[in-house]
């Protein structure tokens, strides 16, 4: 499908009527196995359109209504201009360069796919990008598209008490089940504080655009939509977690937890990555959030909270493929293509990851995986090269610091165990090429195309949407694509394993491992490299399609289109 930049596209969702019934969901892990109905890739029921709650008020009105969905529009149905679409006003911590503002940026999968929709005209971004001055200064500038963008900075205080530390050191730990990582006695004063300060720029922007939807990205937001209700604001707010929704128990365990999950049902809109993270949500409502209840209703799960209505949905997150694919190869990353090619050309299977280095990433793990692969299958000594692109990130904190350490120590490990010499005495196979720099996202396509396996080994995580821009590359015109396509493996923690494993059969037989099991993740890899060519072209074409069908602004679009029917307050009241 061609998507016009001065479009989003969105398809008409229909539901079924079905009565209201009282459900417990129940946790599940993310397994090959288990069923995803808010993604079906084929033969979905025609649906009615769901329709808003009821707008009547009443005075005895006890209890806020909270719309849990785990379906998602079909962007395979015709699709649809979104009909009376505001303008949006994007929020996050991360952003582009504001004096060159393209998709290019420091946040991950986030900057490039919001950045999709924030070039269009009439839409705006703001973004600290961790910019830190004494001086308070803002600075805007405008895509080429029309789209304006606006930075503004944190004092050092600011900047470590709400990034380094509570978010990075306490919400973004918990969210990833490792609740044994998060700093001693941490304090959320300063995290209230800096999105106080975002609230009043969304403010000052609001009264220059005063019929804007607010969309708010990630979990460095989480008490605003809170903040901006007290403030007085009734346009329409949708948040997005960019980063998993951890189970009750574990989501227990994170210092304020009650005030930040909370927060969110002051959206009109809460988006989760996948169906498991809307499960744990409305289970963490149930248990932890005083009056709630759960019932099914139109195909989507209501969670009964206290007065208005909040519609929380999965929508796993996609890219901009012709974007992805558009980009020039930037020759600062030359020399390391260049020596990827040189193994390619020695017949070698080269598989890979590319990865900022995060402990959540789990590169030790992958990287203990191939070590055992080697170990017993010497018949592969020579034959294998493992490429790990580790781009350095929050280096200042000690769990990555403690992280990046290990990963160094093992490589060398593996490369002085099983690398080999020859005559001369210099390096004929090393093992691993371990890459600890930032690889621009231009070069990427071009790198993707020499990888033969794609590892994702972490034990959770929201997306991952290096594994779409890996499938995206695939066939895209390189020689020997055709031929030989690179297929990927990825733990049951990795969010884009629910979508990839109800499109190919081939993957979820053979390129799921449990999350965490890394003899599991050798297996898988020695299973991988066995593959023929047929089996390589069939799992690649499919996942391939899938990340072309389910793109970023099939991500979006639903959330704009929900939002720009949203007319507050009014419409959102409803009978409990």
């Amino acid at each position: 499908m061609h998507i016009n930049n001065n479009q989003i596209l969105a398809s008409p969702a229909n539901t079924d009527t079905q009565t209201n019934d009282e459900l417990s969901i129940s946790t599940q892990e993310r397994l090959p196995s288990t069923p995803s109905s808010s993604f079906e890739l084929a033969g979905l029921p025609p649906r009615k359109k769901r329709k808003m709650p009821e707008t009547s008020r009443s005075s005895n009105v006890p209890k806020r209504q909270v719309v849990v969905s785990n379906r998602l529009i079909d962007p395979k149905k015709p699709a649809a201009v979104i009909p009376s679409l505001r303008s949006v006003l994007f929020v996050s911590n991360a952003g582009v360069n504001v004096n060159s503002p393209q998709a290019e940026g420091t946040g991950g999968g986030l900057v490039p796919a919001v950045a999709s929709v924030a070039k269009l005209p009439g839409n705006f971004w703001l973004f600290t990008n961790k910019k830190v001055s004494e001086v308070f200064t803002v600075a805007e500038n405008t895509f080429v598209d029309g789209g304006k963008v606006r930075q503004f900075p944190l004092s050092h205080k600011q900047h470590i008490g709400f990034y380094e530390e509570f978010a990075n050191q306490v919400i973004w730990p918990a969210c990833h089940y490792r609740a044994d990582l998060i700093m001693p006695a941490p304090k959320i004063e300063t995290y209230r504080e800096v999105n106080d300060l975002f609230a009043l720029q969304v403010i000052d922007r609001l009264n220059v655009a005063p019929d804007s939807i607010v969309l708010i990205q990630d979990y460095h937001h989480m008490v605003l939509p809170k903040i901006l209700r007290e403030k007085g604001i009734e346009n329409p707010i949708g948040y997005f977690h960019h980063i998993p929704i951890p189970t009750p128990a574990e989501a227990y365990k994170m210092p304020n937890h009650k005030e930040l999950m909370s927060s969110l049902l002051s959206c009109d809109l809460v988006g989760l990555q996948t169906n498991n993270d809307v499960e744990n949500f409305c289970n963490y409502v149930k248990e932890h959030l005083e009056g709630t209840t759960v019932r099914l209703e139109d195909g989507s799960y209501d969670v009964i909270v206290s007065g208005k209505a909040t519609s929380v949905k999965s929508f796993p997150i996609g890219i901009d493929v012709p974007e992805f694919l558009s980009g020039k190869t930037d020759e600062n990353d030359r020399a390391l293509l260049t020596k990827v090619e040189n193994e390619v050309t020695l017949g070698r299977t080269v598989i890979g990851g590319v990865d900022r280095e995060d402990w959540t990433k789990d590169i030790l793990g992958r990287l203990q995986a191939y070590a055992d692969l080697l170990e017993v299958n010497p018949s592969l000594y020579g034959q294998l090269v493992f490429v790990q692109v580790a781009a350095p990130s929050r280096s200042d904190l000690p769990a990555y610091k403690e992280a990046h350490d290990e990963i160094a120590k093992l490589v060398a490990e593996i490369n002085n165990k099983y690398g080999t010499k020859n005559d001369h005495g210099t390096t004929s196979w090393t093992p691993v090429i371990y890459h600890n720099e930032l690889v621009s996202r231009a070069s990427l396509p071009e790198l993707f195309r020499l990888i033969d396996i794609y590892v994702a080994s972490s034990p959770w995580d929201g997306q991952h949407l290096g594994v779409k821009e890996f499938a995206a590359a695939q066939g895209a015109g390189a020689p020997g694509q055709d031929v030989h396509p690179g297929v990927m493996v990825m733990s049951t923690g990795v969010g884009a394993s629910e979508e990839f494993s109800q499109t190919s059969e081939q993957f979820r037989q053979r390129s799921m491992f449990p999350s965490g099991d890394i003899p599991a993740l050798a297996v898988y890899l020695r299973s991988l490299i066995g593959m023929t060519k047929e089996e390589r072209k069939e799992m690649s074409e499919k996942i391939r399609e899938s990340v072309n069908t389910y793109n970023v602004h099939g991500w979006l679009a639903p959330q704009l289109e929900f939002l720009s029917m949203v007319n507050r307050p009014s419409d959102k009241l409803c009978d409990s």
